[in-house]
């Protein structure tokens, strides 16, 4: 004889959720249980409250500027050491545009691309080039048949193609 499944399923379901049910009942403590458990969590809260007052107060605030004594402020100043000269974006692009030589262009999938050796560039990618120990992020803006487009920020450069 066989039990059709529309019967079968539910009485599964029923007895897995029984169990279910009588494993979530059996965790939870007793009253008793509970109440000592939070008494023992409030003496511990309180002593230790107490301890980080008193660290607290043995601290310095950060953000007060004080001198330790009068003879700081009479020491000389140390000179800054000079600074290299500061370029703008248009310097340093007009400098780092000789070493952005692409050794020719190519068209795939309607998408024009500059190539530097293996390398493929398309139009908005971003090339990595160190300039007197600066580290500089110039995109290719645009790409055309005999000459494209790099930026720097907001400044642009036209370079041939050759």
């Amino acid at each position: 004889m066989r039990f059709p499944a529309k019967l079968i399923i539910p009485a599964v379901l029923g007895l897995l959720g029984s169990s279910v049910f009588a494993q979530i009942t059996a965790t939870v403590m007793p009253v008793r249980e509970r109440e000592a458990t939070l008494a023992l969590a409030e003496q511990l809260l309180a002593d230790r409250s107490s301890e980080d007052e008193v660290a607290l107060n043995l601290q310095r605030d950060p953000f007060q500027v004080m001198l330790a004594n009068a003879s700081l402020a009479d020491t000389p100043v140390l000179q800054a050491a000079p600074t290299a000269p500061r370029y703008n974006d248009l310097q340093v692009l007009e400098a780092i545009a000789p070493r952005v030589n692409p050794t020719g262009t190519v068209q795939i999938g309607g998408l024009d691309f500059l190539l530097f050796g293996q390398k493929r560039l398309k139009v908005g990618e971003m090339l990595t080039i160190t300039y007197e120990g600066s580290v500089y992020l110039i995109e290719i803006a645009s790409i055309e048949r005999n000459n494209f487009r790099i930026r720097l920020n907001s400044e642009e450069l036209v370079r041939p193609i050759k």
